[in-house]
């Protein structure tokens, strides 16, 4: 077993070696999101961050794309408390996503599929902390006429795990955790590049969209908390330099 590892392993970097090119890229990122919970409540605000690219062209039609990014910002909440007392109040947020593609490079046309992850971390500061995890299959693809591009791609979703810390709030109550185990999403990018030297400047401008059911129930030790059907926009804007 060792050695049928040691040589598969020795045939990837063998690959990545002779691949005919590699690359790196970090952007600017600005998300405007929306998050909804039917009539119940909503938090929507404006987050910023940066983001990563790694790629490997293993030859000129498959390459190997790993993603990253990481937003922090506020948003604005507008709800209620859990005996219906209208609440708003600024969250502190965190989101994350982490991806890695496959892609089929056909002329202008690209194909690709893989892993995502996609996490948001919500502190409603005065109530309690949520955290929101989202586990996926993108598959998507994409159209390149230079300088121009555009994208769009289907998120089959896996499951969710909502995590309720109830605990902050104390009164006999303790931290719970919620599956979904439904919903879906997509997205659309429309960017531009330029060329820069040996560098490519992106542009790009995108809508991401989350619909999720409800999840499964679970008892802080008070009540019978279900996280809600749930809707996310996200509007977005970035420059990036790509080498």
């Amino acid at each position: 077993m060792n050695k049928i590892l040691s040589l598969s392993f020795l045939f990837l970097f063998s690959s990545l070696a002779h691949a005919n090119r590699w690359g790196l890229g970090v952007s600017y990122l600005y998300n405007q999101m929306v998050y909804k919970e039917a009539a119940l409540m909503n938090e929507k605000g404006h987050l910023n961050g940066i983001g990563a690219d790694f790629l490997f062209n293993f030859n000129p039609i498959f390459q190997l794309n790993l993603q990253g990014k990481w937003l922090n910002g506020n948003l604005e909440y507008s709800g209620a408390t859990f005996s219906g007392t209208p609440l708003s109040q600024t969250t502190k947020d965190v989101v994350t996503e982490y991806r890695g593609l496959l892609a089929m490079k056909l002329g202008r046309l690209h194909f690709y599929s893989g892993y995502g992850q996609r996490y948001w971390f919500d502190d409603l500061v005065i109530s309690y902390r949520r955290e929101e995890t989202y586990h996926y299959i993108p598959i998507g693809t994409r159209l390149i006429l230079r300088p121009f591009y555009l994208s769009y791609e289907f998120r089959h979703f896996l499951d969710g795990l909502n995590s309720s810390h109830m605990g902050d709030i104390g009164g006999g109550r303790h931290d719970v955790t919620m599956k979904q185990k439904s919903g879906k999403g997509y997205s659309l990018e429309l960017g531009h590049l330029t060329q820069l030297g040996r560098f490519d400047v992106k542009i790009a401008v995108s809508y991401e969209y989350w619909n999720i059911e409800n999840s499964v129930t679970s008892n802080d030790g008070v009540n019978t908390l279900v996280e809600p059907h749930n809707s996310t926009n996200t509007y977005g804007a970035s420059i990036g330099l790509f080498y």
